[in-house]
């Protein structure tokens, strides 16, 4: 729950002691570790809103916890997981500070190379901007589209008491 200016040393020889730096394993843990607690943080509140006494009547006609959770729970909770999803995958997708410090030539990701395109001798290469932004921004919009059902309720969802 840190902003990761602060932690982006430590992290930064953690990387190079255990030699993960430059390579997919470490930003994909790394990030799974900053977007872990938001995750979490956010997916709170929709389990806070479950009724308890549907679960309660689900475990008298004989389900498991199992059941009752990928049954009765998991189904109530597709809203959640889509507004969850989409969060954590935008956060990730447009996170430049730790791609920068942490990738190398080989393993950089779309925001370092977008201003990799800026920062040359021959200045900007319009054309190849643009094109990089429009491939950056299509998986966004398509995971957006096809979770727009659930994405509507999952952002409102515990906003107004009944």
């Amino acid at each position: 729950m840190l902003p990761p200016i602060i932690v982006i040393i430590p992290i930064f020889l953690m990387f190079r002691l255990t030699g993960m730096s430059g390579s997919y394993w470490g930003v994909i843990l790394l990030y799974a570790a900053f977007n872990l607690p938001f995750s979490i943080w956010m997916m709170k509140s929709f389990f806070d809103e479950l009724s308890l006494d549907v679960e309660d009547a689900a475990r008298l006609d004989g389900s498991s916890e199992r059941g009752v959770f990928f049954r009765i729970c998991l189904p109530q909770l597709k809203a959640g997981l889509a507004a969850t999803a989409v969060f954590a995958l935008i956060l990730t997708w447009n996170e430049f500070l730790f791609a920068l410090l942490l990738t190398g030539s080989d393993t950089r990701t779309v925001p370092v190379a977008m201003a990799r395109t800026i920062g040359g001798e021959l200045g900007v290469d319009w054309g190849l901007l643009a094109a990089i932004i429009t491939l950056f921004l299509i998986p966004v919009f398509g995971v957006t589209y096809l979770l727009q059902n659930h994405l509507l309720r999952g952002v409102t969802f515990g906003t107004i008491k009944k």
